[in-house]
């Protein structure tokens, strides 16, 4: 039942993946543009594609939720024989995998642009250009795990809100956002606090400092420091996941008790 789901969500997102999609290609089409033309476009533009993927699953989640209001057709997809937990999870995992499709293009582009940026703008050395890349290559995975949280984080919260609106009529929107708000800035908190450093920060996967160092080292001409402590933790992924796993748990509770069509 589950990959049916899968499926079927998936054959319906096409179109406004597509559309995703393709303004993304045209952006990375004039960023490669600018690149070979040596213009500082090209980098802006490459700004702007990784601004629209903070809010990619967010679109795309919420998209997929709220279709199913706005296309009438949520008397079928709530009465489907089928667990909460399957028709949440299949709408989320096809956003996410369309997701990740994405960032893979992101990523090649990205680091193809900042490579012809570096051949072809006259006003800035192209060594200082490829130090730059060697060191976000470095950072990658830090970046990417960045995104990733800010990413979700947005998508959830739109998926929560949309699910407030169907249960608490008519300001349902406005206790999802305040919700969703508070929890985020509890969960803030409490990875500030010690008892999270004693249970959470254990397994070092990745010292930025260190791996930008190693990135730069022998350039004479650019300098680059990461602040001392940034690291990331086996323990920290683990508490992630374990948060999204809760939330997810949630969004199927409420959809198998209080989410009417």
């Amino acid at each position: 039942m589950w990959l049916s789901l899968w499926k079927k969500e998936w054959q319906e997102s096409i179109p406004r993946f597509a559309v995703i999609m393709g303004i993304l290609l045209l952006a990375y089409a004039a960023m490669i543009y600018f690149a070979f033309t040596g213009s500082g476009y090209s980098i802006l533009l490459g700004f702007l594609s990784v601004g629209i993927h903070t809010v990619f699953l967010f679109l795309v989640w919420a998209l997929s939720f709220h279709g199913e209001w706005k296309g009438k057709t949520q008397w079928t997809w709530l009465n489907i024989p089928a667990s909460g937990w399957k028709l949440v999870t299949s709408k989320l995992a096809v956003g996410f995998t369309q997701f990740l499709i994405s960032v893979v293009l992101l990523t090649a582009v990205g680091f193809w642009t900042l490579s012809l940026f570096g051949e072809h703008a006259q006003q800035v050395e192209e060594n200082g250009i490829a130090v730059i890349s060697d060191a976000l290559r470095a950072l990658y995975p830090l970046l990417l795990g960045l995104l990733m949280s800010v990413g979700i984080t947005l998508g959830l919260g739109a998926v929560f809100t949309i699910l407030m609106m169907r249960i608490i009529k008519p300001f349902g929107w406005a206790v999802g956002i305040a919700v969703w708000g508070v929890f985020v800035y509890a969960i803030m908190r409490f990875t500030q606090m010690p008892v999270y450093e004693a249970m959470f920060r254990h397994g070092q996967l990745f010292d930025a400092e260190a791996q930008l160092q190693e990135a730069v080292v022998g350039s004479a001409t650019f300098q680059l420091e990461v602040e001392e402590g940034i690291y990331l933790f086996a323990g920290e992924i683990a508490f992630e996941l374990l948060a999204i796993t809760a939330v997810i748990a949630l969004f199927s509770w409420l959809m198998d008790r209080f989410v009417q069509a």
